[in-house]
């Protein structure tokens, strides 16, 4: 291997090795944030189930038959979605995701300390340090998703050359991707029942 080919085959690492890194870091982050989300809406839409079932006491024009129906299916719906987001084990998932990424975040740094060799020596290390990075990825059951290397490419979108629109929209992305579907149940699916009963 030629000097041109170790100093090509040590950026191509060391870009791949960063750029994992930075995706597995931000993929804790979603699934974290995901977490918080999980709560929070299981949180809320037990609240409304209890106002929903309350709620003829107040309002005497409501049918009492309608909001015990409501009670029923928001109660059912709680149950199954509670049991979903339980079995996905976000927060462990996370902390998977998180130490992969230091210790890739390691093998980059061991990359780095090796700048100033330019010799045979260098390939065989690079080999090293390529299996050794595979072996971190076959470690991890878990994997980043394409939203996160997207977040990544926003966070160093001037050193990445993205522009800034395309920087939003990853961005935009990345928060709505661990947020949409409680956004929904939060706060949507509560004025479409509220509606249908007034």
């Amino acid at each position: 291997m030629t000097g041109d080919s170790r100093a090509a085959k040590k950026s191509e690492y060391r870009d791949k090795y960063w750029k994992t890194m930075g995706s597995r870091f931000n993929a804790s982050r979603r699934l974290i944030s995901k977490s918080n989300w999980s709560v929070a809406g299981i949180a809320l839409l037990s609240v409304y189930c209890i106002s929903l079932s309350i709620l003829p006491r107040f309002i005497t024009t409501l049918n009492r038959d309608i909001t015990d129906f409501f009670t029923i299916v928001f109660s059912i719906f709680i149950l199954v979605f509670s049991l979903i987001e339980n079995s996905q084990k976000y927060i462990v998932r996370a902390e998977r995701l998180e130490n992969c990424a230091k210790r890739i975040n390691t093998i980059l740094s061991e990359v780095n300390l090796y700048s100033d060799i330019d010799t045979e020596q260098l390939s065989e290390k690079l080999v090293d340090i390529e299996k050794r990075y595979q072996q971190e990825l076959n470690a991890c059951p878990e994997n980043h998703e394409e939203v996160d290397l997207q977040k990544f490419k926003s966070q160093y979108r001037n050193y990445l050359n993205i522009n800034w629109i395309e920087a939003t929209y990853y961005n935009i992305h990345f928060y709505l991707s661990s947020s949409w579907l409680y956004i929904i149940a939060i706060f949507i699916a509560p004025i479409i029942v509220v509606t249908l009963l007034l």
